[in-house]
């Protein structure tokens, strides 16, 4: 009796201890305006920070795939809207490397300065798309 107790529980512990090593961290965001993430099936954008350094928006972040699966970092759709809603500028960044590699520990970073002044109550929107980067542009 106490062997099968003790063995459903060591069973409960190691379940559920897999499934906590499977759930995603919220994601690391710094701002000087409001931003949002919009994540794709096989991207996720963590290590966020946008700020301003003179009359340049700079936003920065990192790219990391959900599953082994995924190969191809893809590209970023960034939209920033003023506090009205109003579209200032849309713009598509390619990261530094277009590959999930082993040797970057499947990260791949991108940057991005932008000749823009916003203010604080600005919204900077992000929106992965995993596969080729092919359709960037508005630099």
């Amino acid at each position: 009796m106490k062997w099968s107790f003790g063995a459903g529980l060591l069973v409960s512990v190691v379940l559920l201890s897999g499934c906590c090593l499977f759930m995603e961290k919220p994601p690391k965001v710094e701002q000087s305006a409001h931003v949002s993430l919009k994540y794709s099936t096989g991207v996720l954008i963590d290590d966020v920070w946008v700020h301003q350094e003179g009359q340049q928006l700079v936003i920065d972040g990192a790219l990391h795939p959900r599953s082994f699966m995924e190969k191809e970092a893809g590209h970023v759709d960034i939209t920033i809207k003023d506090a009205d809603g109003n579209l200032l500028k849309q713009i598509s960044v390619a990261p530094e490397s277009t590959v999930f590699e082993k040797e970057t520990g499947r990260v791949s970073a991108f940057s991005v300065s932008i000749d823009l002044v916003v203010s604080p109550e600005a919204r900077v929107m992000l929106e992965a798309h995993p596969g080729t980067a092919d359709v960037c542009s508005g630099l």
